[in-house]
């Protein structure tokens, strides 16, 4: 599959079921909905991904410590962008250790 159709079938389904949400009027409470209000901007850092050209592999630490630093910033309430932001800077620096 072409990666421009798969990016546009991808965000139609993103978006589409996120319109659908609001069109019912419900919105779910607690961990359900700070999940929700973080999958579109976790989705579009994938589908830039998928264009991208591919890299030497990195060591399994690099992205076990991104993923760490992300994740724990998003849990204790950073916005999108700083746990973003600060999951590429750890693993960038690791990346350089390693």
């Amino acid at each position: 599959m072409n990666t421009p159709l798969l990016i546009l079938l991808l965000a139609l389904a993103t978006m589409g079921s996120r319109l659908l949400g609001t069109l019912t009027g419900r919105m779910p409470s607690g961990r359900v909905n700070r999940f929700l209000h973080y999958v579109p901007f976790g989705l579009f850092p994938a589908l830039v991904v998928i264009g991208t050209p591919a890299a030497p592999e990195p060591h399994w630490l690099v992205w076990l410590a991104g993923m760490a630093a992300t994740g724990i910033l998003a849990y204790r309430g950073a916005s999108v962008l700083v746990s973003l932001v600060a999951g590429v800077g750890v693993a960038f620096v690791v990346s350089r250790l390693f």
